[in-house]
């Protein structure tokens, strides 16, 4: 079994572009709608759906989203987005 797919709930698919494309790597493969992106990891065939949530309170089924991402050198890969402006906690 092998991941595929996921879907992540944003409230602006512009600016999730923006981190998952210009920020880490992402390859846009799919958009032209103002609610829905699809990006391709750098590495691998997984894609992330960025799907617009509206301006209403968040639904139950968006918390606790978490997206796992493995990557070598995670000291350098964490360094670049540190001066790229990436807050880590």
């Amino acid at each position: 079994m092998r991941l595929n797919h996921v879907l992540l709930y944003v409230s602006d698919v512009e600016r999730a572009l923006g981190f998952y494309v210009g920020t880490l790597g992402f390859t846009l493969v799919e958009a032209g709608q103002p609610d829905y992106a699809r990006v391709l990891a750098p590495e691998g065939d997984a894609t992330i759906g960025l799907h617009r949530i509206s301006a209403a309170p968040k639904p139950p089924w968006n918390e606790g989203v978490r997206l796992y991402l493995e990557v070598d050198h995670l000291d350098d890969v964490c360094n670049r987005l540190a001066a790229q402006g990436v807050d880590f906690e």
